[in-house]
């Protein structure tokens, strides 16, 4: 029995294939990666993970709620130059919103019916230290967080 992909990993999904198409032809897909690096780092990668996911009730008496999720996606980049770039490329291209597509109808290069957009409702970009006392090699890093609503108001 298979079960379905969940309206929140659909839109998980869609980060990161938004993210691969924004970087195609810069990065491989094994450097648009699903989650915080676990294993060994190529440089340059970024990563896209969600962090929380507030619900809200819409109408007292009624069972609808919506949602705000909050997501990061971090750079790890061979100098402060392609740190700062891939940045802001990142920051700017969510102003468009990012489409979220029904999985369960299949992959790219399947077409599946795109189900929403997610807009974020705040956006921003932090430089993170990196400290090369405590890595292997010496890396630029910036996280860039945003938070979208499902609009369900």
């Amino acid at each position: 029995m298979a079960i379905n992909i969940t309206p929140e990993r659909n839109e998980d999904i869609s980060l990161v294939i938004w993210l691969r198409s924004l970087f195609s032809g810069v990065l491989a897909d094994d450097q648009v990666l699903d989650g915080f690096p676990e294993t060994s780092l190529k440089l340059p990668s970024v990563a896209a993970e969600w962090d929380t996911v507030d619900g809200y009730p819409v109408e007292i008496g009624n069972r609808k709620w919506t949602k705000e999720r909050r997501w990061y996606i971090d750079i790890f980049a061979v100098s402060k130059s392609q740190r700062d770039e891939y940045a802001f490329l990142i920051f700017n291209a969510l102003d468009e919103g990012i489409p979220v597509y029904d999985y369960n109808e299949g992959f790219p290069p399947v077409v599946a019916t795109q189900v929403e957009t997610l807009i974020p409702i705040s956006k921003r970009i932090q430089n993170m230290e990196v400290i090369p006392e405590l890595s292997e090699r010496l890396y630029y890093r910036a996280t860039i967080t945003f938070v979208a609503s499902d609009g369900k108001f």
